[in-house]
């Protein structure tokens, strides 16, 4: 198996022992129910085994994702991403988890969404990664 596949099984199976906190989006949501089966049932399943917490789409989810796509931090096709952003900070995650290496996982879009966030007013850092380069947990804690 490769590492990084092994580093996102490892993510699940920690997640499924309720090592990390866990939420999503009810833009999350809207992407696993569009999702084609077999893999709509496959994150179905994998949202009810792990339990995470439901976030709501708030007015000022919306408004950060519209400042992202409008200042340049995403593409202006990636509203969904945007959205995923703006949970995220709003909400105060420490971490967006997320595959989506070109535009969530990626160095110079993480500064210019920290920008953004400092100017908006939030200040909570958010890390934004891919599951496999998560810290090692022990016992729950980083």
């Amino acid at each position: 198996m490769r590492p990084s596949i092994r580093r996102l099984v490892e993510f699940f199976v920690k997640a499924r022992m309720g090592l990390y906190d866990l939420y999503y989006s009810e833009t999350v949501l809207g992407e696993i129910e569009a999702a084609p089966e077999p893999r709509r049932g496959q994150m179905l399943a994998l949202v009810s085994e792990t339990g995470p917490q439901l976030l709501a789409t708030t007015v000022e989810v919306e408004r950060l994702a519209q400042v992202y796509l409008d200042r340049g931090a995403l593409p202006p096709r990636s509203t969904v991403d945007a959205q995923h952003v703006a949970h995220a900070t709003v909400n105060q995650m420490d971490v967006l988890v997320s595959l989506n290496f070109k535009h969530l996982a990626n160095i110079g879009r993480r500064d210019r969404i920290t920008a953004i966030n400092l100017e908006q007013g939030y200040s909570h850092p958010l890390n934004l990664v891919p599951p496999m380069l998560l810290p090692e947990v022990d016992n729950g804690t980083a």
